[in-house]
């Protein structure tokens, strides 16, 4: 008898290395970056966003999603803003994009945070479908008028 142990080792790996928001000016309403301390008149986030295959595999296309969320892991209550097409991976390349994400009309004043996921609809097997999500560094506060 013989057999073998499957480690995952040979299998991508896809994450989001990183995610900023900036602000984009639009006519109404008001939101405001925390830790920058930036006011815009704005109901649009622009990001920049970062998914990479860190696996030694390459991963099938996939999309990397984008949740508005109150803390900062991702749940079914988060609401999901937008999601991206993320093509084919070699192992260790990435894909980077700038997204326009526009805040639902219906958001709550209060401080949110923006969550990244990578292969959201775990699409691509994975060494580690656990580190597929990176949240934005600074914080979204939505206020009223």
């Amino acid at each position: 008898m013989s057999f073998t142990i499957d480690t995952g080792a040979d299998m991508p790996d896809l994450l989001t290395t990183s995610v900023r928001i900036r602000l984009k000016q639009v006519k109404s309403g008001k939101m405001s970056a925390v830790k920058k301390r930036t006011q815009n008149h704005s109901k649009t986030l622009v990001v920049k966003e970062r998914t990479q295959n860190q696996g030694n595999l390459t991963a099938e296309s996939s999309r990397t999603c984008f949740y508005l969320s109150k803390d900062t892991e991702k749940d079914d209550k988060d609401t999901l803003l937008k999601c991206r097409a993320v093509p084919t991976l070699a192992p260790h390349d990435s894909s980077k994009r700038k997204i326009n994400l526009k805040m639902p009309r219906n958001t709550e004043a209060g401080t949110y945070y923006l969550i990244s996921c990578a292969d959201d609809s775990h699409r691509v097997e994975e060494m580690d479908e656990g580190n597929n999500c990176k949240v934005a560094r600074n914080r979204i506060k939505v206020t009223k008028r």
